[in-house]
């Protein structure tokens, strides 16, 4: 192989792809949108927030110098199915394809206070800190809808396939070290419950999706704590959130790396997972080590 073949801007090159990522307004998604755009991707971000996608567009989706990528938002909901049909439908109309899938859509919740010793008080705490409705709705964002938008949005990334060749359009799902760990952190049950989920999800697609017929990988980002409305509660007027960090945070949290995840950390990973034809199936963590001890 020639030399300048190895080059970044080779191995990595991801220009004149599509990408759609849910609930991308903020956080994750967003940065993710923005990593992809800066690669040459058009990227369709969609969410339930009109008012949030727009400020997104307005702040983030218009600077990507020369390298032919784009931010387009599209409000919509990817826990409705007649939702899902209008966006790639729209894509499709656009488009004629899709190469890279991502999602991201999350909501979470804790059950309660879980250092609670004594059994009764703490079968109280539980029993009442959530109901069948919450967790059921968290199931349907945070597990359900990457089921449904992966396989509404197959045929588009067969086109992808057949533009830029097998294997080449992905689906990568965001799970979470939380569905790894082996505590609550607190008292997540639904949450880590829905993302042990995604990662089985993930490599459920991966299986089924390989066939020559199809040839559209499936692989995951199982991160740690990185700003965003989730870890923090809210956004700024950029929609970017932020984590408070001192000398002694890594510490407290019980992550070697000693900070939060940056933006450049996520996007060095999205943008591999999203070029490399040979990573099928794989979910990736990115937690800064905190899994190492909190397994």
């Amino acid at each position: 192989m020639a030399s300048h073949k190895m080059h970044a801007s080779n191995l990595f090159d991801l220009s004149g792809r599509v990408a759609c990522i849910s609930g991308a307004g903020t956080g994750i998604g967003l940065m993710i949108a923005q990593a992809l755009a800066a690669n040459g991707v058009k990227v369709y971000i969609f969410g339930r927030r009109k008012e949030v996608l727009d400020k997104s567009i307005e702040v983030h989706g218009r600077d990507f110098g020369s390298s032919g990528g784009s931010i387009v938002a599209l409000q919509g909901d990817c826990t409705s199915k007649e939702s899902l049909t209008a966006i790639f439908d729209e894509i499709e109309k656009r488009e004629g394809h899709l190469s890279i899938l991502v999602n991201n859509a999350g909501i979470n919740q804790k059950e309660g206070d879980i250092t609670i010793d004594d059994p009764k008080a703490l079968s109280d705490e539980l029993f009442n800190g959530s109901t069948f409705e919450s967790w059921s709705q968290l199931q349907t964002t945070d597990i359900t809808s990457y089921y449904f938008t992966s396989v509404k949005a197959l045929p588009l990334l067969v086109k992808g396939n057949e533009k830029f060749g097998k294997h080449t359009s992905s689906i990568i799902s965001i799970c979470s070290m939380s569905g790894e760990t082996s505590t609550t952190q607190g008292g997540q049950f639904a949450y880590n419950s829905a993302k042990a989920a995604t990662i089985q999800l993930v490599n459920l697609l991966a299986h089924e999706f390989s066939r020559e017929s199809l040839s559209v990988r499936s692989v995951g980002i199982s991160p740690g704590y990185f700003p965003s409305e989730m870890t923090t509660g809210e956004s700024g007027e950029d929609n970017k959130s932020h984590i408070p960090t001192g000398p002694e945070w890594g510490k407290s949290s019980e992550v070697p790396g000693g900070r939060p995840g940056h933006e450049h950390d996520m996007a060095q990973l999205a943008i591999m997972l999203a070029a490399n034809k040979y990573m099928q199936g794989e979910v990736i963590r990115i937690d800064g080590g905190r899994q190492l001890i909190n397994a």
